[in-house]
């Protein structure tokens, strides 16, 4: 039974490198078991990064909680990458890494995972950590109830489907929320394990 690791990221820019990621937050699942287990780490900038203006304008505006909540006990990267590795190696394999939007948090997770944990990697797509994808939840809920790619955001997912969690930019609660909209698609047949 595949394993669906959900994550979500928060960073101060736009890419990773010049900017860095300041949480990191997972939400593993099975279809037959829903959520098995989930994971949270806040990070340190990385050497000779600097914050994007607009990103941190945004954040002290309109998420200061969630900025606030990220920069409590941050770890080295490569701590927390490490941390973050130990712990996707306990779920249960096949394991398909999702996300919404999948190809912004999948460029900083992979950045981060190559950058700090390169020697463990197998290829350039996560393995041995996940299948060689990353599922983007936001398209596959276009593509099962006839919404135009153009017009899919994430705020079009049914509010009911997040079970209770708020979406506020902490990485842990979106990643949650994330997690239970994937699995209600799984659940109703649109995803196949």
């Amino acid at each position: 039974m595949t394993t669906f690791v959900v994550v979500d990221i928060e960073a101060d820019g736009p890419i990773p490198g010049p900017h860095s990621m300041l949480s990191l937050g997972a939400a593993a699942f099975t279809v037959a078991d829903g959520i098995v287990a989930d994971f949270e780490i806040n990070f340190e900038p990385l050497p000779g990064a600097r914050p994007y203006p607009a990103t941190m304008r945004w954040f002290e505006t309109d998420a200061p909680e969630a900025l606030a909540h990220a920069r409590r006990d941050p770890k080295p990267p490569g701590e927390a990458m490490e941390q973050f590795s130990d712990w996707v190696f306990t779920l249960a394999e096949p394991r398909v890494l999702a996300a919404c939007p999948a190809p912004f948090d999948y460029m900083w997770v992979n950045w981060y995972l190559y950058r700090f944990l390169g020697e463990r990697m197998h290829s350039p797509v996560l393995e041995p950590l996940f299948s060689a994808f990353a599922l983007d939840i936001a398209t596959l809920f276009a593509d099962r109830h006839g919404v135009p790619f153009d017009k899919m955001k994430p705020a079009l997912l049914p509010e009911e489907w997040y079970d209770g969690h708020e979406h506020s930019h902490k990485a842990i609660d979106d990643a949650r929320g994330y997690a239970s909209a994937l699995y209600r698609m799984a659940g109703s047949g649109t995803v196949t394990d």
